[in-house]
C-alpha cells in the first residue's frame, strides 16, 4: 500500500466499507478511506449554503454566509466543481435576500449619501 492511499482525505464511502490494514501490517487500527466516497466538503458547503438561505432573518443566518462562500471556494478548489459552484450561488443569493444585510447595506449608502464621514 502506498503513502498516498494512506492519507487522510475529505471524503468518505456512503457504503460504510472500509480498507484496514492486515493484522500483520505494524501499523495497527489504521483505517483507509477509499478514494470512490462521498465529497463531505461539498456537501457540508451546500448545507450551510441552505441554512444561510433558510435563516436570513435570524443572527445566526449571518454566520453560514462565510461558511458556505469559504467552504464552496474550497470545494471548488478540490476539484468539487458542482458542489463549490452551488454553495457560492446560495452564499450570494443569501446575501442578496438577508433583510439584515440588506438593511447594513442600505444604511451604509444612507449615511454616504448624508455626507457623513465614516471616521
Amino acid at each position: 500500500m502506498s503513502e498516498k492511499d494512506t492519507l487522510m482525505t475529505l471524503k468518505t464511502q456512503a457504503t460504510g466499507s472500509v480498507e484496514t490494514h492486515s493484522p500483520q501490517s505494524n501499523d495497527r487500527d489504521a483505517v483507509v478511506a477509499s478514494r470512490d466516497g462521498l465529497p463531505l466538503l461539498g456537501l457540508f458547503a451546500v448545507g450551510f449554503g441552505l441554512l444561510a438561505l433558510i435563516l436570513p432573518l435570524f443572527p445566526a443566518g449571518l454566520l453560514f454566509i462565510p461558511l458556505a462562500l469559504i467552504l464552496g471556494v474550497v470545494a471548488l478548489l478540490m476539484g468539487q466543481v458542482g458542489l463549490g459552484l452551488g454553495a457560492i450561488l446560495l452564499a450570494i443569493a443569501s446575501v442578496l435576500l438577508s433583510p439584515i444585510v440588506a438593511g447594513l447595506i442600505g444604511l451604509g449608502a444612507f449615511v454616504a449619501w448624508l455626507g457623513i464621514p465614516f471616521f
